[in-house]
């Protein structure tokens, strides 16, 4: 019945965004006991009561499961560099701090829950938004720069109609050789790197949260330190759970309502992975 009273202003954008993870991940750190403390300038509509109490890791490209994450990237930004001799194609630094968020936009996918959701035993998470997001940085909020992946064959990049429109874009700044030519071409670079990835990986239909020169904090996953950054979102951005095929869903789905609603998440919805698939 709560969850019929609630109007959620972030349900806004006709969107859905699914971010896969484990139940130790949801528990452990995601959602947040207590939301942040009130902030001067909030990144939404002001008429929102405040309530962060969401937390995503923003991790290193370098810590990714593609291990070509961003050097496929830069691979096709070095492809480019022929055609606008005058502009800095320099980007090793900026590519050293990058981080991200992957969310989905394939509902209750098998890989997904394969490669992200403990071979189904996890959960997903389902956000009705992403504007607002943000994390600190030096004491200064930041807000992410949203892409869309572009997935392009190793051999063909230079035939994607990507990087075809990103071409044409460059080639009128070159011709207008305005004063921060540079700085947008910069920017624009730091965004194909974080974009483009190998078309093995279409299966994911990402979107991206990206980051850029964050100072990093530290976590351990598999046996090695991580380099990432908090990321934080208003506990109405999140609207529904799913609960992974392999887990056992009934026992698991009263358990995880005790638990959301001890945070105040009664507006959340519980859901069940439909797919049939014992792991």
């Amino acid at each position: 019945m709560k969850n019929n009273m609630i109007v959620n202003p972030f349900d806004v954008e006709n969107a859905r965004y699914y971010h896969y993870s484990s139940l130790e991940a949801l528990v452990g750190g995601i959602i947040l006991p207590e939301p942040l403390p009130p902030m001067e300038n909030p990144p939404y509509n002001p008429s929102i009561p405040q309530a962060q109490q969401v937390c995503l890791w923003a991790s290193d490209s370098r810590y990714m499961n593609d291990k070509d994450e961003c050097r496929f990237g830069l691979k096709v930004v070095g492809s480019l560099q022929s055609k606008f001799p005058n502009l800095d194609f320099s980007l090793s630094n900026h590519h050293v701090s990058t981080a991200f968020i992957s969310f989905s936009q394939t509902l209750d996918s098998l890989p997904m829950w394969n490669m992200y959701g403990r071979n189904g035993s996890g959960v997903m998470l389902v956000f009705n938004s992403l504007s607002g997001a943000f994390a600190y940085n030096r004491g200064r909020r930041i807000i992410p720069t949203r892409v869309q992946c572009e997935y392009c064959k190793t051999k063909q990049y230079n035939n994607s109609s990507y990087i075809n429109s990103i071409v044409d874009r460059f080639t009128l700044l070159y011709k207008a050789k305005l004063l921060d030519a540079q700085d947008i071409f910069t920017n624009t670079l730091q965004e194909i790197i974080a974009t483009i990835k190998r078309e093995e990986y279409k299966y994911e239909n990402e979107t991206r949260l990206v980051f850029f020169n964050m100072n990093y904090k530290y976590r351990v996953s598999n046996n090695i330190i991580v380099p990432y950054i908090p990321v934080y979102f208003h506990k109405l951005q999140l609207c529904e759970i799913w609960i992974g095929p392999t887990q056992d869903q009934d026992r698991s789905a009263q358990s995880l309502r005790m638990f959301l609603d001890s945070r105040g998440f009664e507006h959340v919805i519980i859901k069940k992975s439909e797919i049939p698939y014992r792991g």
